[in-house]
């Protein structure tokens, strides 16, 4: 550079015969690390600077100094005015009163992204990244339903709004303090239900029914299916046996999301009755039906009666195998017995010297019940029969004739003599 005088190397300009005495830059950042230019005179000969500092911090020298110019790095200080000291070996100390000022520096931007959505009363930790500097990161809930839990963990008070969170690194020595904004997004919690199942009952049990959601909130039930009643909420009673399945439910409301459905299934039974009583089991022909009775306890309930499987009441004479059921919501119970209904048999053995000796239409009654063994047999008739009660025979259809026509029935083979007496209204 040229000052009016000379060419030299190095230096910066010096304005010929206008000394200046000063610092540039005059404030900087107090991270340092950058190039400060010192101008002005008894800066030393241009080569035998010793030390310099700035606001009582070394400063790097680099090469290129003169008599009139240092040219110095900053070094790292805390913030605030200062003096500006050269030390030379021929000048001694030159000394720029209040010539600096560090001054702190704005911090890297913060990343700050919070998880979200976030459940109701769950708690999340907080972290940022970025930044400049020492300081601390302190977090604070600027409005929302949310709680800064910990000094760094956000808690969130309710199922729905917004929480508007401030997360800021603090102010050090060489950096101002930074501060972002997020927001995370309440969200309704999840919540299950424990309900367990009441068992087997019977049809006169009453069931209280209990279940618990993990909310806290209450459970409401209802009949999915089955042969039951709910009362009052929670009170259960049965109509009658079948298998009943119950449904436990919560709704959920704004904090909760509603929870699964939770069914139980089991089976309820009937009362077994203390016994079951058949009479009445022992009869005798007379065309007309004829069953069996039955008593139960507790009493009065109804059974059902079967013959030979069948419910229909038999008239003809034999033996039945009667099965008694009864037949109620709440009771059970089951008898078996034998229903006989004897025949009218007539005397004799059925030989030519011993003939049947039919006296009364039962007797005939008998002859068709055993037609098939009548084959060679011999009957007779030993006085006028009245047949005129067989109107009502049979629930109303009258006298069964004694055999039929030859071919696929069963014709009447036996010998029968009338011996001259009426058999009337048949």
């Amino acid at each position: 550079g040229f000052d009016g005088v000379d060419y030299s190397t190095n230096v910066y300009v010096y304005p010929l015969l206008t000394p200046y005495y000063g610092v540039s830059p005059t404030s900087g950042s107090s991270t340092g690390g950058y190039s400060v230019v010192i101008t002005g005179t008894g800066l030393g000969n241009g080569s035998d600077i010793t030390n310099v500092t700035i606001c009582g911090v070394p400063a790097t020298i680099l090469a290129g100094q003169s008599a009139t110019q240092v040219v110095v790095a900053a070094g790292q200080s805390a913030p605030g005015l200062g003096d500006v000291r050269v030390y030379s070996t021929s000048s001694g100390e030159t000394v720029k009163s209040g010539g600096f000022t560090y001054i702190r520096e704005t911090q890297a931007s913060l990343a700050f992204s919070p998880a979200s959505p976030q459940a109701y009363l769950t708690t999340n930790a907080l972290s940022v990244s970025g930044g400049s500097g020492t300081g601390a990161v302190t977090y604070v809930v600027l409005s929302g339903p949310g709680l800064i839990v910990g000094g760094t963990n956000l808690a969130i008070t309710a199922g729905t709004g917004t929480v508007s969170v401030s997360a800021t690194k603090a102010q050090d020595e060489l950096f101002y303090a930074a501060s972002v904004t997020s927001s995370v997004v309440a969200a309704k919690a999840d919540q299950t239900i424990s309900f367990p199942n009441p068992g087997a009952q019977t049809v006169t049990n009453g069931v209280v029914l209990g279940a618990t959601a993990s909310s806290g909130l209450g459970v409401s039930f209802a009949v999915l299916s089955g042969p039951a009643t709910i009362t009052g909420g929670t009170n259960l009673s049965f109509s009658t046996s079948g298998q009943v399945s119950i449904v436990a439910s919560q709704a959920g409301n704004s904090d909760w999301n509603a929870a699964p459905d939770v069914t139980n299934t089991f089976n309820v039974t009937k009362v077994g009755a203390s016994s079951v009583t058949l009479s009445d089991l022992i009869h005798t022909f007379d065309g007309r039906a004829h069953g069996a009775t039955a008593s139960t306890v507790p009493v009065s309930l109804t059974v059902d009666l079967t013959y030979n499987g069948s419910a229909t009441i038999p008239t003809t004479a034999g033996s039945y195998n009667v099965t008694g059921t009864i037949n109620h919501l709440v009771y059970s119970g089951q008898a078996t017995g034998t229903l006989t209904i004897a025949a009218f048999v007539p005397a004799g053995s059925g030989t030519a010297l011993d003939p049947y000796r039919i006296t009364r239409v039962e007797h005939l009654a008998w002859m068709g019940d055993t037609v098939a063994s009548s084959s060679g047999k011999y009957y007779t008739v030993q006085n006028d029969i009245d047949a005129s009660d067989t109107t009502n025979w049979y629930g109303g259809a009258g006298f069964a004739p004694i055999g039929t026509d030859s071919g696929a029935g069963m014709p009447f083979t036996g010998i029968f003599n009338g011996n001259g007496n009426v058999i009337s209204q048949l």
